[in-house]
């Protein structure tokens, strides 16, 4: 109860210090719940104010009480959800009054709520020294490198008060293990997450953790290694001191292991009986061109060939060398107070300066024009993907233009093939474009239709992508391009969540990251010839790979 009390009243305050910098979108869920359904809308500082007075008084026997008010025999409603398919019994209505009424005759004991007094972290470690690196005025980004070799790059921002962003980075991943031992070696992060740290287990931190307003995961993809979490100021040290303990003392529990691969065993073999999970699988085979190192869903004989030992070491390995990561920070940090937290919990690792590379294994999508269709479920709905994809050397400035060529052809789409045609809900182009593990680009149209409309549609955007090919997108949808990126950017400039994005983006793909201010050049650069030699260039047959899910014949 007063885990929960602190839990509540650390939420509440969150939005209190962000009351002069909250989004609409806040205001208006609270006014149209406020309208729909007469819930009260104080505001926060009143709403705050009478949590904090009220909040204290009330006491464990009352919130027991409403539990016994409310859970009664006479309401109870319940339903059994069961796959449609051969050799599955459901259970009749007597066996499930025959279960509640077991269930009900149980004796129960209380649980008991197990809780540690000792802190998250006993031995404080010696401050590290630092040299400043290099300083942009542009983008007011400053790096900081520790003896160790880790490196720090933050920007301080005023956007929010109480909002701190981390990312942390190291390549290598999966990359460097074996066929056979990938999929455990990435599972070495969720091994460690599930287990806690400094013998205290998952479910331990999250009640020491609970007043704390503290996210952090480690992570290993397929050619790197790192963190994603965020927190506040007040809490700055404790994350950083979770951080160390990530690094210094994982806990690796064989329970946890088998929990996360039994809770996987348990929805898997569903998951590929649904339509549209099976056809997302297939399109990922069909782009990595059956390579094992695709990222499917795993069968249940993947499941069985997983090895906790190997996602043990693979961890060890990952996180060895500190002075291999890089760590991002955006947010409100006084760096007075956050330096010296950095030099203790960061600065103090064990590492050094040598660098690991990640091995790119040549996954590469089928080359030449490929057409499938994929047949699964009776309902009468298909899906499709038509995607170009393909080896390219990448440039911020031809990102952007592959991204406004898939904003100019969304437009289009939208016209022809919704309001024209009214053949789909909802329709849209997205483009990529990375340097990693690879120079490679990727231009998808995907929508939902009916299975009699599909070579109608298809056809539609074939003939939207040839006038884009061939004339060019028209002023008019440039404009609306421009505009709509011009706030979108003006927007996105006042948010930490984008300046991490983009700042994390720069490092992996080995761009300066001054080049983020270069964007609203680029917007006003945009032009029909532009986008229309783009066009020409990627989006050819030679890349193109298109996918049709329809239903299997009944």
């Amino acid at each position: 109860m007063d885990r929960y009390k602190s839990s509540y009243l650390k939420n509440l305050e969150k939005q209190f210090n962000e009351r002069y910098k909250t989004e609409s979108v806040s205001y208006v869920g609270e006014y149209i719940n406020n309208f729909l359904e007469q819930e009260p809308s104080p505001g926060i500082e009143a709403e705050y104010k009478y949590t904090k007075s009220v909040l204290p008084s009330i006491s464990l026997s009352e919130v027991n009480a409403f539990a016994k008010g409310w859970i009664k025999d006479y309401n109870k409603v319940l339903v059994v959800m069961a796959p449609e398919q051969e050799g599955v019994v459901l259970p009749t209505e007597d066996n499930l009054k025959k279960w509640l009424a077991e269930a009900d005759a149980e004796e129960v004991s209380a649980y008991v709520d197990a809780t540690s007094d000792r802190p998250l972290m006993e031995n404080i470690p010696t401050a590290a020294a630092y040299a400043k690196g290099k300083y942009s005025e542009k983008t007011e980004l400053q790096e900081l490198e520790f003896a160790n070799g880790l490196k720090v790059i933050y920007k301080s921002t005023d956007f929010k008060n109480d909002e701190i962003l981390v990312s942390a980075l190291s390549f290598g991943g999966s990359s460097l293990y074996s066929d056979e031992d990938f999929k455990s070696a990435e599972m070495g992060a969720s091994l460690v997450e599930e287990s806690g740290v400094n013998d205290f287990s998952q479910v331990e931190l999250n009640k020491l953790l609970a007043d704390k307003n503290i996210r952090l995961y480690p992570y290993i993809n397929s050619i790197s290694e790192g963190f994603i979490g965020n927190t506040t100021p007040k809490d700055l040290e404790i994350f950083l001191q979770l951080v160390h303990l990530y690094f210094t003392n994982p806990n690796y529990s064989e329970e946890s292991w088998e929990s996360i691969i039994n809770k996987q065993k348990m929805y898997i073999p569903n998951l590929l009986k649904d339509p549209n999970s099976y056809y997302s699988d297939q399109v990922k085979r069909i782009l990595a061109n059956n390579s094992p190192r695709g990222n499917y869903i795993p069968s249940m004989e993947d499941l069985d060939a997983l090895q906790f030992d190997v996602a043990k070491k693979a961890y060890q390995q990952r996180f060895a060398n500190a002075g291999d990561f890089t760590f991002f920070f955006v947010g409100n940090l006084d760096m007075e107070v956050a330096l010296p937290l950095m030099q203790k919990y960061l600065g103090s690792l064990k590492g050094s300066s040598s660098h690991e590379k990640y091995v790119d294994l040549g996954v590469r999508p089928p080359k030449g024009k490929l057409e499938k269709v994929v047949n699964k479920g009776q309902a009468d709905k298909s899906m499709v993907k038509i995607i170009y994809t393909g080896e390219a050397k990448y440039s911020v400035k031809e990102k952007h233009l592959l991204k406004s060529l898939a904003d100019v052809l969304s437009i289009k789409l939208i016209e022809n093939l919704r309001e024209e045609k009214s053949g789909v809900y909802g329709v849209g182009a997205r483009a990529s474009l990375s340097a990693n593990p690879y120079g490679h680009f990727k231009f998808t149209v995907g929508f939902p239709c009916g299975p009699d409309n599909v070579e109608d549609l298809i056809a539609a955007v074939n003939t939207e992508i040839e006038k884009v090919k061939s004339d060019g997108p028209t002023k008019e949808d440039i404009e609306k391009v421009k505009e709509t990126q011009l706030l979108d950017l003006k927007e996105n400039l006042k948010k930490n969540s984008y300046w991490l994005s983009a700042v994390v983006t720069s490092y992996f793909n080995g761009i300066n990251p001054d080049e983020i201010l270069k964007q609203k050049e680029m917007i006003n650069e945009l032009n029909e010839n532009t986008l229309k030699k783009v066009a020409n260039k990627y989006l050819k047959d030679k890349h193109l790979i298109q996918v049709v899910l329809m239903p299997e014949e009944k």
